[in-house]
């Protein structure tokens, strides 16, 4: 979802009391939250709703499974994801944060591949967090339109897969 988020500064010398919070924007309202104690010159962030004229679009995922080798039979999955995004904003720059899962494997038997992006091209852009989520941050200028292509690849042996799909991935809402 595409949200608004502001990092403030609470100002006053006196703390903002923990709560619920109504958030309004050019005078309407957009959203309510929950705000913590913040203590005088404390920073806090606050979600200021949905931005209608910043777009992502997730495109429909393109998997395939493949078996390979003679012996011992394996499994090949590939995954493959377009995120489509586009700042509408005639007159105004956008820095946007996309973070999409990648499957970690937990076992030896199981091998995951990022095919695409390539972390070492794009290292000011895209990185992979400690919680194998690809993180891009991208800066669009007015009216920009852009597309984001994750793809990876899980190799496992093929008859494990027939008794469990969850014995040697790990999370990321990405089962097999």
């Amino acid at each position: 979802m595409n949200r608004m988020n502001a990092k403030l500064v609470n100002c006053s010398p006196l703390p903002l009391l923990p709560g619920p919070l109504s958030v309004f924007f050019n005078n309407s309202f957009v959203s309510t939250s929950n705000l913590k104690l913040v203590l005088p010159g404390e920073e806090f962030r606050c979600l200021l709703g949905v931005d209608p004229a910043i777009k992502v679009e997730y495109k429909r995922a393109n998997t395939s499974n493949e078996q390979f080798g003679f012996m011992t039979k394996k499994s090949l999955s590939t995954h493959e994801q377009a995120i489509s995004l586009r700042n509408a904003k005639a007159n105004q720059s956008v820095q946007i944060t996309i973070r999409e899962p990648v499957p970690k494997a937990v076992d030896d038997q199981v091998k995951i591949a990022l095919i695409q992006p390539d972390l070492k091209t794009q290292k000011s852009e895209c990185r992979l967090t400690k919680e194998h989520n690809l993180e891009w941050t991208v800066k669009l200028a007015p009216d920009e339109q852009r597309e984001l292509v994750v793809k990876w690849t899980a190799e496992y042996p093929a008859q494990e897969v027939k008794y469990s799909s969850q014995k040697f991935l790990v999370g990321n809402n990405r089962k097999f």
